[in-house]
C-alpha cells in the first residue's frame, strides 16, 4: 500500500477508501466502526491501525468532518483528535491526541489557555526491515489463540503485564480484558498471539491487520518472567506472519522515553512521527 498523500487529503477534505473492498466489508461489520475507519485508510495508514484497534479494543471511534471523536467506558478512554487548527474542542473533552496534521502549536496555545497540560508523547513506529529476523527460532513456543478459553489466557497474561498495583484499577481493567478478547478472538482481522515457557503462558500480543500493516499492540509478560526472551519470540513469530500473509508493514506506538520505547529502537524499529498527548 502506497504511502498516502495525508496533508493535502486533509486540506481538501478528500477523504476516500483504499482498503480493499473484502477488509472494507470486515470493518463495516463491526457495529463500533460503521464506515468511518475506511474512509481514513488514506489520510495515514499508521494512524488508521490505531483507530480501528480502539474502535475494536476501547470503545468506538467516530470521524466527524475532519475530527476524530474516541469513546469508551471509562474517562482514560476518551479523546478528541483535531484535524485542524480551527476545529471546535468538544465539551468536557478529558484528552486531546494532536496528530501531525492537527497544527499543534496552534493547538497548543488554545490547550493551554483551556487548562489542558501536555501529557505522554506517543511515538508511531515502523519496523524498518520487516524481512530480518528479530532473534533465532527457540526460547518460548508460540501460538495464535482461538477460542474463549485462550481468550481468557490471553486477559490473564495482559491483566497481569499491566498491572499497576493499585486494586480497584487492576480488577477493572482486568474484566475489561477479559471481555475484549472475548468479543474479538474470531474478528478476521486480529491475531491473538500466545508464548509459553515450561509449559506456561507467558506472555501475549495482539496483532491487528488494516491493509499492507500489521499493528502490534497488547505486548505483555507476566513480570516474573520478564527477560527470558518469550515476548521476542512471539514478535519473530508475529514479523514471520506478518510477511507471509501480506500485512509486510509492521507498526506500534510507545510512549517516547519509556522503556519500551528504547526497547522497539533497539529491535529495529524507528519513529514515524509523533503524537502529543494532552490532558486536563
Amino acid at each position: 500500500m502506497p504511502e498516502p498523500a495525508a496533508f493535502a487529503l486533509l486540506h481538501s477534505c478528500a477523504i476516500r477508501p483504499t482498503a480493499s473492498a473484502r477488509t472494507i466489508a470486515r470493518f463495516e461489520k463491526h457495529p463500533h466502526l460503521g464506515r468511518d475507519i475506511p474512509r481514513v485508510m488514506q489520510i495515514d495508514a499508521l494512524f488508521a491501525n490505531h483507530l480501528f484497534f480502539m474502535a475494536t479494543h476501547r470503545g468506538s471511534v467516530r470521524l466527524e468532518d475532519r475530527d476524530f471523536h474516541v469513546s469508551g467506558p471509562s474517562p482514560s478512554l476518551v479523546s478528541f483528535v483535531p484535524g485542524s487548527a480551527s476545529s471546535p474542542l468538544p465539551d468536557e473533552c478529558p484528552a486531546v491526541r494532536l496528530a501531525p496534521w492537527s497544527d499543534g502549536k496552534a493547538w497548543s496555545e488554545r490547550l493551554e489557555r483551556a487548562g489542558f497540560k501536555p501529557a505522554e508523547s506517543l511515538a508511531y513506529m515502523e519496523l524498518a526491515d520487516a524481512n530480518k529476523a528479530l532473534v533465532e527460532r527457540g526460547g518460548a513456543s508460540v501460538e495464535v489463540a482461538r477460542g474463549q478459553a485462550a481468550a481468557d489466557h490471553f486477559a490473564a497474561v495482559q491483566a497481569a503485564g499491566f498491572a499497576t498495583g493499585e486494586r480497584a484499577s487492576d480488577d477493572w481493567w482486568g474484566a475489561y480484558f477479559v471481555e475484549q478478547a472475548r468479543k474479538n478472538i474470531t474478528h478476521p482481522a486480529q491475531r491473538f498471539y500466545l508464548g509459553s515457557l515450561d509449559g506456561e503462558t507467558v506472555t501475549c500480543t495482539l496483532v491487528v491487520r488494516t491493509p499492507g500493516i500489521s499493528g502490534v499492540y497488547a505486548v505483555a509478560t507476566r513480570p516474573q518472567h520478564r527477560r527470558r526472551g518469550a515476548s521476542m519470540a512471539v514478535l519473530e513469530r508475529v514479523r514471520s506472519d506478518a510477511i507471509r500473509s501480506g500485512f509486510s508493514r509492521i507498526i506500534l506506538q510507545a510512549v517516547v522515553g519509556s522503556y519500551a520505547y528504547s526497547y522497539y529502537a533497539k529491535l529495529g524499529f524507528f519513529t514515524r512521527y509523533v503524537s502529543q498527548v494532552w490532558r486536563k
